[in-house]
């Protein structure tokens, strides 16, 4: 019986490591870059049709964009510009569970202050040719810096 529960508290133990989740900060300025991390096994692509961001209930349209990079997936995004609660879901991503794929709904709640940032980060990525374009900018015109590198194995 021993035995049994030890292997029980094992098997949850394991479960909950695995499980995924999201990882950002709680609190942003107006205008600020959001980076958001999924922890965990993703094992189908996820797209921009599986994020949204919410006020309450309501759908809110932000500029964001969503990138695999080296097998994990990141999703940049600028904060609104009004103090508020705000939460962003990813709907039916394809996780490993214990070993299992589960499809689960991810969440996770932030908050936009009074402040506005005085700059933001727009990151694009184009995996076909390796390179990273960055976009410096805050309402004023927009900073263009290119990036090429090599993938060394």
């Amino acid at each position: 019986m021993r035995t049994f529960v030890g292997f029980m508290m094992l098997v949850l133990f394991v479960s909950a490591a695995s499980a995924a989740s999201l990882s950002l900060d709680q609190e942003y300025d107006q205008g600020e870059t959001i980076l958001i991390s999924v922890a965990g096994k993703v094992l189908e692509q996820i797209d921009r049709e599986d994020i949204g961001f919410k006020r309450g209930h309501v759908l809110v349209p932000l500029e964001f964009e969503v990138v695999n990079l080296g097998g994990s997936w990141h999703v940049w995004a600028l904060a609104p510009l009004n103090e508020e609660e705000y939460s962003v879901l990813f709907s039916d991503i394809v996780v490993s569970e214990g070993g299992v794929p589960a499809v689960v709904d991810l969440s996770a709640n932030f908050s936009v202050g009074l402040n506005k940032t005085a700059y933001a980060v727009a990151l694009e990525v184009d995996c076909t040719v390796q390179s990273m374009v960055v976009n410096l900018g805050y309402i004023s015109p927009i900073v263009n810096v290119q990036m090429a590198y090599l993938k060394i194995h």
